[in-house]
């Protein structure tokens, strides 16, 4: 189920309509500018793909476990634990 999910999920973020997909970017562009005023241009390229792929990697995990959790709700199987 989680490799459909990845594919729905992938699908939505990739899709070039979506002017979501791109949404984190905002948050984190005042850090980002203060890096890149502070380090070379090629330790800032560096940093900037590290951190597309840690954002990259963030974000599906998280909309995996929503997912699984809305269809658990769905599916009557969600138990909270609070």
């Amino acid at each position: 189920m989680d490799e459909f999910l990845k594919v729905v999920y992938r699908g939505y973020v990739t899709n070039d309509t979506n002017s979501e997909s791109e949404k984190y970017a905002e948050f984190f562009k005042p850090m980002l500018e203060k890096i890149k005023r502070t380090v070379s241009e090629e330790i800032y390229g560096e940093i900037e793909d590290l951190f597309i792929d840690a954002v990259t990697a963030s974000n599906e995990f998280y909309a995996l476990k929503g997912m699984n959790l809305a269809l658990d709700v769905i599916q009557k199987k969600y138990v909270p634990t609070f």
